[in-house]
């Protein structure tokens, strides 16, 4: 109704037509209102997601490291001539734990030896994740 007396108006020049185009803008607000709300539920909604994911993360990741506290203090407690054959990319791991490494990239053996003689091969690099890192880009993995 309000709409059509405006454009009966506008068509007699009695209102300037940029009346008329803020009369339709004002026409749009509830629908662009509900889509904003819309848009600010499904943001909610994805940031109490993540939020759930984050705390699920979190709660594996402290048992995680439970269990690699217990694996330390269990290999540390081991006796020498125990064999275990232990799989990690930590290197501190590696570093505190093992007296032997074999090192594999893409299913072959990189390196068999004590980590301090893979690092000789290496003396301009210091620690341990360059030595690594420098293994796998000679070998192209």
């Amino acid at each position: 109704m309000i709409k059509e007396t405006i454009e009966q108006l506008v068509k007699l020049q009695v209102l300037d037509t940029r009346i008329y185009a803020v009369d339709e803008l004002l026409m749009k607000i509830p629908s662009l209102l509900q889509a904003s709300r819309d848009s600010y539920e499904e943001v909610e909604k994805q940031k109490t997601e993540a939020e759930k994911e984050y705390a699920s993360l979190k709660e594996n990741l402290l048992h995680e490291e439970a269990q690699v506290a217990q694996h330390r203090e269990l290999l540390s407690n081991a006796q020498k001539k125990l064999t275990v054959v232990l799989t990690t990319h930590d290197m501190n791991d590696i570093e505190a734990l093992t007296d032997r490494v074999i090192l594999i990239g893409k299913g072959r053996i990189l390196r068999d030896g004590s980590m301090s003689a893979i690092k000789r091969d290496f003396p301009n690099l210091s620690s341990t994740e360059e030595v690594i890192a420098a293994l796998y880009r000679e070998h192209r993995i």
